[in-house]
């Protein structure tokens, strides 16, 4: 994961007390740029499955059938660009979302990729991701700290600094989907929304949960059971996840 790798958790310690010397705020390059630490591996989050069918878009379809179709294709896609990548279930069986979570730490996962399908008001991508966190209570000066008060004071700030470059470079992701997304599908709108959700929560690595949202299924064909729609949108998501990845590639000096 991007930043669980011994090497991020070693420049994490020996960078901290700098990093807070000057401020509390966020860095305006997160520590997953500086760092150079690539992006290998994608897991991708088909919702869903067996029992929980998700919303009846035609006759024997349901959002569970079409996730895991979109999630196929991107892995094909984003496999074809290099990266390794999982699907959190492989059919039509029901996955608990603690597995599904549990699964990408213990893959290495370094981007956590959701797919959903939900009712809306109105036909509408929307990009979940977790809230920037509230201000950091200002951090005592450690060295007039006694050693082991010194060590609980770098595992809080080194734990801090991970969640917070995972919101980070979760919000960095959204924003690249959303960029690429407009200019290349035309759905009605495509936004941004901060979610309080178990897999946002949870998952330690950059994660954005990409949500299909359709209005009225029952009185017309929704977008996302397009066969030409399904595949352009599953190409811009590879791209954005390409182009998020070679920005953060380490430099030739690192």
């Amino acid at each position: 994961m991007i930043m669980n790798r011994k090497l991020a958790a070693n420049i994490l310690l020996l960078s901290c007390a700098i990093f807070f010397s000057a401020d509390n705020s966020f860095a305006e390059v997160s520590l997953s740029r500086k760092l150079g630490l690539k992006i290998k591996t994608i897991y991708i989050d088909p919702a869903y499955g067996g029992k929980e069918r998700g919303p009846k878009l035609a006759k024997n379809t349901y959002g569970k059938n079409i996730t895991l179709l979109v999630a196929q294709k991107l892995q094909a896609r984003l496999t074809e660009a290099g990266f390794t990548v999982y699907l959190s279930r492989e059919g039509d069986q029901h996955v608990p979302l603690e597995t599904r979570t549990f699964r990408s730490k213990a893959k290495g996962t370094d981007i956590y990729l959701a797919i959903r399908i939900s009712n809306h008001k109105k036909d509408c991508i929307r990009l979940f991701t977790t809230t920037l966190p509230k201000e950091r209570k200002p951090v005592q000066n450690i060295e007039t700290k006694k050693l082991n008060e010194r060590n609980s004071d770098l595992n809080e700030i080194l734990k801090s600094m991970q969640v917070d470059d995972k919101i980070e470079e979760s919000i960095n992701l959204a924003l690249k989907l959303e960029t690429k997304l407009q200019t290349n599908q035309n759905v009605g709108c495509i936004k941004i929304q901060p979610l309080y959700d178990y897999i946002l929560l949870n998952t330690d690595m950059p994660t954005v949960i990409v949500d299909f949202g359709i209005s009225n299924p029952s009185h017309k064909t929704p977008y996302i059971l397009n066969t030409e729609t399904q595949d352009q949108v599953v190409a811009v998501i590879a791209a954005s996840v390409k182009e998020y990845s070679d920005e953060r590639a380490p430099s030739p000096t690192q």
